[in-house]
């Protein structure tokens, strides 16, 4: 599908073949027929673990024909072809969890390699991308909300002056919120021997690899990543220990470098300078 080629053919073979696979990542999918429910999901899971191969392969990066295909994928996000939102929507519906992941995972390799143009949401769909992970980021399914964690991680090597204004404070404030709901224990939860919900391995490793993202929504939030989380904790009844102590995780993740500029300004006052 990326590959640029010197020939008619092979570019206009390229182009179709995506769009077929778009099409099958799309509303005209769920207007087939297909004869049964797992045929249905097995392509969708396809379809996207194809798509996701082709644009992880970055051999034609800054291409005309990479770019072009990129923006065909994100415009097609919106309505009415719906590409990934529909395919979602249906996976949701019938329990897909499979195929939730692979598009999780194409959602997620499509932002992250294409990073440097989707955050200055001058494509048309970028921004509709990046509403699409923030829920795929707060989906309770572990293989889904996992790699769409690197997606920030991305983001954050983009300089703020380089990013649409909508990608930095504000994203930052809504990501922080559903991170903390997602890292935060079952409302159930008693012990780990007693929970059936998730698995003691998939919740640490979340935790570990939230902490990055959340350090670097610190260095962009500041004071207000630190009272926001702050007022949660305050505000929140004990009947939801859970979120209060997913709001303290959240605080101490970013604890390191929040001291560490606390004694910046300490030190830059004290000497009469500006403090950073």
């Amino acid at each position: 599908i990326m590959t640029s080629s010197t020939t008619t053919t092979t570019t206009t073979t390229g182009n179709s073949f995506l769009a077929q696979l778009v099409a099958l990542l799309s509303s005209q999918s769920e207007q087939r027929q297909w004869s049964t429910a797992r045929l249905a999901e097995e392509v969708i899971i396809q379809s996207a673990n194809v798509l996701t191969a082709c644009i992880d392969n970055t051999s034609d990066f800054c291409t005309q024909s990479r770019r072009s295909a990129v923006s065909s994928m994100l415009s097609s996000i919106q309505a009415p072809v719906e590409f990934l939102v529909a395919p979602l929507r249906n996976s949701e519906i019938h329990l897909w969890e499979d195929a939730t992941v692979a598009l999780s995972n194409l959602a997620s390799t499509l932002a992250r390699e294409e990073m440097e143009d989707i955050s200055t949401c001058q494509l048309q769909g970028s921004f509709d991308l990046i509403q699409l992970l923030l829920e795929l980021q707060a989906h309770p399914v572990h293989n889904v909300a996992l790699p769409v964690l690197d997606v920030w991680l991305a983001l954050q090597d983009i300089s703020t002056a380089d990013r649409h204004a909508s990608l930095t404070s504000p994203l930052y404030m809504q990501l922080v919120e559903v991170i903390l709901n997602r890292v935060a224990f079952p409302s159930t939860f008693v012990s780990w021997e007693e929970e059936l919900e998730i698995e003691s391995s998939d919740f640490d490793e979340m935790r570990r690899m939230a902490t990055d993202v959340l350090i670097g929504a610190y260095y962009l939030l500041r004071s207000e990543y630190l009272e926001t989380l702050a007022n949660v904790v305050v505000a929140t009844s004990s009947d939801d220990w859970e979120i209060m102590e997913a709001a303290l995780f959240c605080l101490c993740a970013a604890s390191r470098e929040a001291c560490a500029r606390v004694k910046s300004v300490a030190n830059a006052l004290s000497s009469g300078r500006d403090s950073p």
